[in-house]
């Protein structure tokens, strides 16, 4: 199961690639509270370089609290 994972909670962005339990891509920035500019980017990168399209994401992770 291809899962993707977003965390826009906190001042630092997080998008993460997993493949059952194993990590295929992670990006981590740190530029303050501008998630909306940079997750998606992120995640961009993260499926190109792991060779996988968004049609290919078995399930969509987004962490909770306030944030972006």
């Amino acid at each position: 199961m291809l899962i993707l994972a977003l965390d826009s909670t906190a001042q630092v962005g997080s998008v993460a690639l997993c493949e059952d339990e194993k990590l295929i891509a992670e990006y981590t920035i740190n530029t303050g509270h501008t998630h909306s500019e940079t997750l998606l980017p992120m995640v961009e990168s993260a499926l190109q370089c792991a060779g996988i399209t968004l049609a290919d994401i078995d399930l969509f992770a987004a962490s909770v609290g306030p944030g972006s």
